[in-house]
């Protein structure tokens, strides 16, 4: 059973808030409007990632854990207000949880967002949720769906370093690497809003942000750039330490943080400009295509991909790390 079955299976049956704007799976955040002011508010806790060692610095840890809930509010378009954090920590380790909340103010800081509040309290093992909160004042809100064929596909930047990370930390285990933490991409929600025909973020990795995509407009994507350009440096060194392909680092399941839009041929060159005006160099990547068979495929250095034997690939091996790795080499989609 993939998360859509599962989160289907969940809560399928249960009545929708006639008010939020979104149907399941159809943005990355919620967007709810109270009388009159829309709202965007999203969720992520972060476990398989600490119980598989992928992020074991406390720092690092309390910051992506506000970037996940970030992501998705950027890609939905919203202005970001603040975050509510719920901390599990083990008892007697203070400085390691002094260490995760200057992570999460941090990456507070940066977004020029507020702590509103949260909830602590003492467990074995490290659990760190935290639910993002944004408004839609004087702008419009951004969907998963809405891509028309043609489209062309963007991403907001080099695609990899949470892949690279797992790998790092879980396979060659190098200690003194660094893990490649999220950018900060808070500038270009507005420009998303303006934009964007759809977005999503890349928090569980690039061909399961197509996926999904895909799977809401039923739609398939042609990519232009070959691999090597679609990762960034420090991945592809990563990578270069083990022998694996590439790509596995855009066919894994731990995210980067990034975004992934679709944007009408007669508004990407605007687009361009208003990204740059903000400081981000975003990259025209592929185009949407029209689907030509059951689930979502990608064209990539002229090979037809199917982006939904990878998502089967990753549920069958679940949270062990080697053996998506196995599964993943024995499709062979290269």
């Amino acid at each position: 059973m993939n998360e859509y079955e599962l989160i289907k299976s969940l809560v399928g049956n249960f009545k929708r808030c006639p008010s939020q704007l979104n149907e399941l799976f159809e943005a990355d955040a919620e967007i709810v409007r109270i009388g009159d002011t829309t709202i965007a508010i999203t969720i992520d806790t972060m476990v398989d990632e600490i119980d598989l060692g992928i992020y074991t610095d406390p720092y690092e840890i309390g910051y992506i854990s506000v970037m996940a809930s970030v992501a998705d509010l950027i890609a939905s378009g919203a202005k970001l207000i603040g975050v509510l954090v719920s901390v599990e920590w083990p008892k007697f380790q203070d400085k390691k949880r002094k260490l995760l909340f200057q992570g999460i103010e941090n990456a507070c800081k940066e977004n020029k967002m507020f702590l509103l509040g949260g909830d602590t309290n003492s467990s074995e093992q490290p659990r760190v949720g935290v639910v993002g909160l944004g408004s839609f004042q004087d702008r419009k809100h951004v969907k998963r769906s809405g891509a028309n064929v043609g489209d062309a596909l963007f991403i907001s930047g080099k695609m990899g370093g949470g892949n690279a990370n797992a790998l790092n930390n879980i396979i060659i285990k190098d200690k003194k690497q660094n893990s490649i933490l999220p950018r900060n991409l808070c500038k270009l929600s507005s420009v998303n809003s303006s934009y964007s025909s759809t977005c999503t973020d890349t928090s569980d990795g690039f061909f399961t942000s197509l996926y999904n995509l895909g799977m809401v407009n039923k739609m398939d994507f042609e990519i232009k750039l070959p691999i090597s350009e679609l990762i960034d440096d420090s991945s592809q060194e990563i990578i270069n330490k083990v022998n694996l392909p590439d790509w596995f680092l855009l066919a894994g399941p731990v995210g980067e943080y990034e975004l992934v839009f679709t944007v009408p041929q007669d508004q990407k060159n605007i687009f361009i400009q208003a990204a740059a005006l903000e400081g981000y160099q975003v990259l025209e990547c592929g185009k949407v295509t029209s689907s030509k068979s059951k689930g979502v495929a990608i064209t990539l250095e002229d090979k037809k991909i199917s982006l939904s034997k990878v998502i089967d690939a990753q549920q069958k091996a679940h949270t062990n790390f080697e053996e998506l790795i196995e599964n993943l080499s024995r499709y062979d989609i290269f």
